[in-house]
C-alpha cells in the first residue's frame, strides 16, 4: 500500500474567439457529423439527421467542447440546441474555479443545493420538489425510475440559468472578428 493519492485536476475550457467558424472548420464538422450519424455512435434519439448532428458540434464548438462530449451533452429540445445539467455545472466549475455547488439535500421527494459564485457576490440556494418535476411533466419515463437524479440535474440547471448564464452559454469571453 502506497500513501500516494490521485486527485482530479481541473481543466481550462477555451471556447474559439473568432466570430464564426472558418469554411474549413465548417468542412471538418459536416464530415465528422456525417460519419458519427452514419454510424450511429451512441447518438441521442432526437440527433436524426446529419444536420442535427452538426449544429450540436458546432454549438459545442463555440461553448469549448470536444465533439463527441457536445454529442453526449447537448441536447436538440423544441428545435434549440440545450446544455445537460452535467454540461453545465463542467463549464461553470472549469471557467470559474472558485465557484461551488454544495448539494445539500437530495432524495425521492426534494433536491437542495446551493451555488457560491464569488465573483459575482452569489450565494444561492435552491430547493426543486417532486411536485415541481410532476407539474413540468418530467416526471416519466426514466426520470420515475431515478427521481433523486431528475431533482438534482433539474435544480443545477436552474441555478445555472439564472446565476451563471454567461458561464454556460460562453459569453465569459470575448469574441473577437479576426480569423473569420
Amino acid at each position: 500500500m502506497t500513501n500516494e493519492s490521485t486527485a482530479l485536476v481541473p481543466i481550462t475550457v477555451r471556447p474559439p474567439t473568432a466570430l464564426l467558424p472558418s469554411s474549413h472548420d465548417l468542412d471538418v464538422v459536416n464530415r465528422a457529423a456525417a460519419m458519427a450519424y452514419a454510424g450511429a455512435v451512441s447518438l441521442p434519439p432526437e440527433l436524426n439527421s446529419p444536420e442535427k448532428v452538426a449544429a450540436v458540434m458546432l454549438y459545442g464548438l463555440e461553448l469549448g467542447l470536444r465533439p463527441m462530449t457536445a454529442i453526449q451533452g447537448l441536447y436538440i429540445v423544441k428545435g434549440k440546441v440545450s446544455a445537460s445539467a452535467q454540461i453545465m455545472m463542467g463549464l461553470c466549475m472549469s471557467r470559474e474555479a472558485n465557484i461551488e455547488f454544495h448539494v445539500k439535500r437530495t432524495d425521492h421527494e426534494a433536491c437542495t443545493i446551493r451555488m457560491v459564485r464569488p465573483s459575482r457576490n452569489v450565494d444561492a440556494e435552491l430547493t426543486i420538489t417532486w411536485e415541481q418535476i410532476k407539474r413540468a411533466g418530467l416526471a416519466g419515463g426514466v426520470n420515475a425510475v431515478y427521481p433523486e437524479d431528475r431533482l438534482r440535474y433539474h435544480c443545477i440547471k436552474r441555478l445555472c440559468r439564472t446565476y451563471a448564464p454567461d458561464l454556460i452559454n460562453g459569453l465569459d469571453e470575448g469574441v473577437s472578428v479576426t480569423g473569420v
